[in-house]
This record gives structure tokens, sequence and C-alpha cells, in this order.
């Protein structure tokens, strides 16, 4: 039974990926607008303000252990090591 299952789940995900087409990506404009965000200007003071809500810090714990585990794995474009 659950081979019968897997196997019409795959041909369901086949033919959804078949039909599926990709907007044309633009690599140089990716790059041209991508750089780190520019935190100077911010009050971290004043941030502290303002608490976290547990699901917040659970969304914020997630994207960092899922950041961290990519760059460890080496699969981040414009990955080269560095902690930055």
């Amino acid at each position: 039974m659950y081979t019968s299952q897997t196997t019409r789940y795959k041909k369901r995900l086949r033919s959804l990926w078949e039909g599926a087409s990709m907007p044309p990506f633009n690599l140089e404009s990716y790059h041209e607008h991508s750089k780190k965000v520019d935190v100077s200007d911010l009050d971290f003071a004043e941030a502290a303000k303002y608490p976290l809500s547990a699901d917040e810090i659970r969304c914020l714990t997630y994207m960092m252990w899922r950041r961290a585990l990519t760059r460890q794995s080496g699969n981040c474009p414009g990955w080269n090591g560095s902690t930055g």
C-alpha cells in the first residue's frame, strides 16, 4: 500500500513540475541589489522595549538554524567560508 501511494505522489509531483515554468532570473540585477542590511542607524536599546513573542522567537531560531546548516554544507550561493 505504501509503495503505490508513494508512486502516485511522485507521478503527481512530476506532472506538476513538468507543467511549471520558471520566470526569467536576472543574476546581474540580483547581485546589484543584494547586499548586507545597514543597521547602523537602528537604536537597539530602544528595541529592547518591545519584547518578541514566543512565535517570533521560534521563527527566528529556526531561520538562524537553517542558515547555519546551509552555510555549513557549502550550499549557500556566494558562500566562501566567512562568518559575515
